[in-house]
């Protein structure tokens, strides 16, 4: 759960710092994988959010269908982990996150 929390964290309180991802990554004191993981993340929507114009109605589906997307890759990961707590959170938080897309992109 703490690379969702890192995750969070990053884009609210970190983002416009010169070293924001170092400091995310020493606050939660992630491992090597949940670094790799932040990263690809983090890259990922802001790929999404640089790329798709916002106002129209096509490119708010975009990201709707790409949210699912991602929730779906997250959800993945963690059911490999499931026998962990950090496996089963990251698994329902992923679940969550891909069920609010397939939502929002089926409308």
């Amino acid at each position: 759960v703490s690379i969702i929390d890192a995750l969070i964290d990053y884009d609210t309180n970190y983002r416009s710092q010169e070293h924001g991802f170092e400091l995310v990554v020493q606050k939660y004191n992630l491992n090597e994988r949940d670094v790799y993981f932040l990263a690809f993340s983090i890259e990922t929507f802001d790929y999404l959010i640089d790329s798709i114009p916002m106002e129209t109605r096509s490119g708010k589906k975009l990201v709707s269908c790409a949210t699912a997307v991602v929730g779906s890759v997250i959800t993945t990961v963690g059911a490999t982990t499931i026998a962990t707590g950090w496996g089963l959170g990251l698994f329902l938080v992923g679940k969550a996150v891909s069920l609010v897309g397939v939502a929002m992109c089926a409308t």
